[in-house]
C-alpha cells in the first residue's frame, strides 16, 4: 500500500441501493476522483497529512463524473506575503485562521489537499454518508460552541440518541453491553466475580511513590487489575488511539488520570470530586453530549474555508521554512512567501521536514513520533439482514480477543442520514498498533476479515449491499514513553524562533473538540 489510501468499492458497477433521493445508485468515481460535501475534487497529496500521497484506488471506475450539486471552486488568488501563514487546513488550522480573519489579521493558509478539512473529509456514495476521518465529537467547550455558533452550524449539529451511551465489548466470542449503573455492573458478564473485587478494590490501592515514567498498561494493571487492563482500558485505547498501552506513556495520553491518583490517590474519588468541580466549570457546555453535523464532520470545516475566500490556498505544498532576518520565508511548489507569524499546523512527520532547516534537532525529535495505521471498513447492510438490534454506539474488540478488527462504530444508529432507508452502516476499524500489517494488506483481505469476524457477533446474513476500505498508514499519533520529554526538546530547539507556532494532535490531545478549541485559543493569543 506504500504511504497512499487504499480504497477497494465491492459490487460490480452501478450495484447498490438507491439513493435516499430514489434517483439512480450513483456509480463509483473515476480513479482519483471522489465526491465530497464540497463537489467533485482529484484527491491529490496529503490524504493522511501533507505529504506526498498517490490517490485512493476504486475498482472498476467509470468514465463519466455525474453533476456535483455546488459551486465549481473559486479563482485562486495571488500568494503574498502576510502578517500570519498558516501552514495546514484541518482542524486546528482552520480555526486558527477563521479567528485571525475575524479580527483583522492579515492571514493565509497553504494546505496541499483539494479540499478543507485535513483527515476531516466526509463523502457520500450511494446514499451513505462516509466519514474518511473522525465520527463525531463531544460536546466539551464553550469557546467551541461560540466558534460554531459564528459559522452558523449550530443548527447542522445532530447530537447522538440516549442508545449512544450503550457501548459493547467482546469477550469469550460475544457480545456483552458494557454496564452504566451499579446494579448493571454486578450483572454483567464483561468482567469475571473476581475482576469485579478488583475493580471496586481501587480506592484501597495506595498512591505510587516513584517518579519514574510509567506506561498506560503498568498503571492500569496496578491500580484496576490484569481484567480491568484486558477488558477495560485496553479496548478503549484501541479505540480512541490504535494504540498499545504498554507503549502508551501515561502521562502524556490520560494525564487526567495521573492526576486522580497524585492529588486524590484513587481514579474513582478522582472522577467523582472533579465531576463535582466541571459543573461550575465556566467553559463548560450545559450539554455534554456526543454530536457530529447533518453533512457530516467536514461541514463546518467547508463554511470555515468558504469564510476565508481566498486566503485559503488549496493545492499548494509547502516545503521547507527558513529565516530572514525578523520572518520566517516558507517556500513551496512554485511559491515563497513571508510572514511576521507563522503556525505550522501540520501532522508531526510533516513538520519534521518543513522544519529541518530551522533545526536539525527539531526535526529529528518530530520524526520519531509515531503513527499507528488504521483501515477503514465502511460496510451497508439492508437492516433485514442484520440480526442484532444495533443499539448503541458500537463495540470494541480487546485484544486479548485476538481479533483484526478493533470495533464497530454503528454510525446509522447514532446519527441521521447515515444510510439511505431500511440499510444501515457500519463503520469499523482495523489494524493500529496491534496489527502493523494492516499497512501491506489487500484491501479486498481487510474487508473479508472484518465481515467474517463480524458476521457471528452481529448475526450478518448475506454479502453487504455496500462495502468501501481505506487504509490510512499513519492516521493517529502514538503517545509512546518519552513522549513528553520528545516535546519539551522540541520546543527547546526551536526557542531561538518565538514567531513560529507549532499546534497539531500530536501534542495535546487527539479529539476533534480539543482540535478546534487548541486552534481557536491560538488564534485569540496571536491576535492580541
Amino acid at each position: 500500500m506504500g504511504d497512499g489510501v487504499g480504497r477497494w468499492r465491492a459490487g460490480a458497477e452501478g450495484s447498490g441501493p438507491l439513493c435516499k433521493s430514489g434517483s439512480p445508485t450513483r456509480r463509483a468515481a473515476p480513479a482519483g476522483w471522489r465526491l465530497g460535501v464540497a463537489g467533485w475534487s482529484r484527491p491529490a497529496a496529503g490524504e493522511d497529512g501533507l505529504g506526498s500521497l498517490p490517490p485512493g484506488r476504486i475498482a472498476n471506475p467509470p468514465t463519466d463524473l455525474p453533476p456535483t450539486p455546488h459551486p465549481p471552486p473559486r479563482a485562486k488568488r495571488a500568494m503574498t506575503d502576510c502578517d500570519c501563514l498558516i501552514l495546514g487546513g484541518g482542524a486546528v488550522g482552520l480555526a486558527c485562521a477563521s479567528v485571525l480573519a475575524a479580527r483583522g489579521i492579515d492571514v493565509q493558509v497553504v494546505d496541499p489537499r483539494p479540499a478543507a478539512g485535513g483527515v476531516m473529509q466526509s463523502e457520500r456514495v450511494d446514499g451513505y454518508l462516509l466519514e474518511r476521518g473522525p465520527n463525531s465529537t463531544l460536546n466539551t467547550s464553550l469557546r467551541v460552541e461560540r466558534w460554531l455558533a459564528e459559522l452558523g452550524t449550530t443548527a447542522a449539529r445532530c447530537f447522538g440518541p440516549a442508545a449512544a451511551a450503550r457501548r459493547y465489548i467482546l469477550r469469550a466470542g460475544g457480545l456483552c453491553a458494557l454496564p452504566t449503573s451499579a446494579a448493571a455492573f454486578l450483572r454483567t458478564p464483561a468482567w469475571s466475580f473476581r475482576g469485579k473485587l478488583r475493580l471496586m478494590a481501587e480506592p484501597l490501592i495506595p498512591r505510587r511513590r516513584a517518579t519514574t515514567e510509567e506506561c498506560l498498561a503498568d498503571f492500569v494493571r496496578r491500580r484496576l487489575g490484569q481484567e480491568g487492563l484486558d477488558y477495560a482500558l485496553d479496548p478503549f485505547v484501541s479505540g480512541v488511539y490504535a494504540g498499545d498501552p504498554a507503549r502508551i506513556a501515561i502521562d502524556a495520553a490520560f494525564p487526567m488520570m495521573v492526576g486522580f491518583e497524585r492529588d486524590h490517590g484513587s481514579l474513582v474519588i478522582g472522577m467523582i470530586r472533579t465531576a463535582r468541580a466541571r459543573r461550575a466549570d465556566p467553559d463548560r457546555p450545559a450539554n455534554r453530549a456526543l454530536y457530529a453535523f447533518q453533512e457530516g464532520m467536514q461541514q463546518p470545516m467547508h463554511v470555515a474555508a468558504a469564510r476565508l475566500g481566498e486566503r485559503l490556498h488549496l493545492g499548494q505544498r509547502a516545503e521547507r521554512v527558513v529565516a530572514e532576518g525578523a520572518r520566517l520565508r516558507v517556500e513551496g511548489e512554485g511559491f515563497t512567501l513571508t510572514a511576521r507569524r507563522v503556525v505550522c499546523a501540520t501532522p508531526a512527520y510533516v513538520a519534521a521536514e518543513l522544519l529541518a532547516p530551522l533545526s536539525a534537532e527539531a526535526a529529528r525529535w518530530l520524526r520519531e513520533i509515531e503513527h499507528n495505521p488504521v483501515a477503514q471498513v465502511y460496510l451497508g447492510y439492508r437492516r433485514a439482514q442484520v440480526g442484532h438490534p444495533l443499539d448503541g454506539f458500537g463495540a470494541l474488540f480487546p485484544s486479548k480477543e485476538g481479533k483484526l478488527t478493533l470495533g464497530s462504530l454503528w454510525s446509522s444508529t447514532l446519527f441521521p442520514g447515515r444510510a439511505p432507508a431500511g440499510h444501515c452502516l457500519l463503520t469499523n476499524f482495523a489494524g493500529g498498533a496491534r496489527h502493523p500489517e494492516i499497512r501491506d494488506l489487500a484491501p479486498a483481505t481487510i474487508q473479508e476479515r472484518v465481515v467474517e469476524e463480524l458476521t457471528p457477533l452481529l448475526d450478518l446474513r448475506g454479502a453487504p449491499a455496500f462495502a468501501q476500505v481505506q487504509v490510512l498508514p499513519r492516521a493517529i499519533p502514538h503517545y509512546t514513553l518519552g513522549h513528553t520529554a520528545r516535546i519539551q526538546a522540541i520546543e527547546r530547539a526551536l526557542s531561538a524562533y518565538p514567531t513560529l507556532h507549532l499546534t497539531g494532535n500530536y501534542l495535546l490531545g487527539i479529539s476533534v473538540s480539543d482540535c478546534w478549541k487548541r486552534g481557536l485559543l491560538l488564534g485569540d493569543r496571536l491576535a492580541g
